[in-house]
């Protein structure tokens, strides 16, 4: 009866250790979890808030004209000029 008493002692100890570490995997998994989920709000709140999109500003200088010409049969008319363009990126330096 005692032998039997033991086994039965024995198993129960290897199920409760089993379970412990059941447990364990199951905590760490969790904070696996809630890790993740922290850094997504992390990265989406960094994401909204410092690295916004801005459209850069366009702006035109001096415009030459070279040419123009007009053709009283059509509503239409050619030109040729030269402008000098200039651009302001607010995403890429100050």
């Amino acid at each position: 009866m005692s032998e039997k008493a033991g086994h039965d002692a024995e198993a129960h100890a290897f199920h409760s250790d089993e379970e412990r570490k059941r447990q364990k995997r199951i905590k760490m998994y969790k904070y696996i979890g809630i890790f993740i989920v922290f850094q997504i709000v992390v990265i989406t709140i960094f994401g909204l808030t410092v690295m916004k999109v801005k459209t850069p500003n366009i702006r035109l200088g001096n415009i030459n004209v070279q040419s123009l010409a007009a053709n009283p049969a059509t509503p239409s008319f050619d030109m040729t000029f030269t402008a000098q363009i200039r651009v302001r990126n607010t995403n890429w330096g100050p």
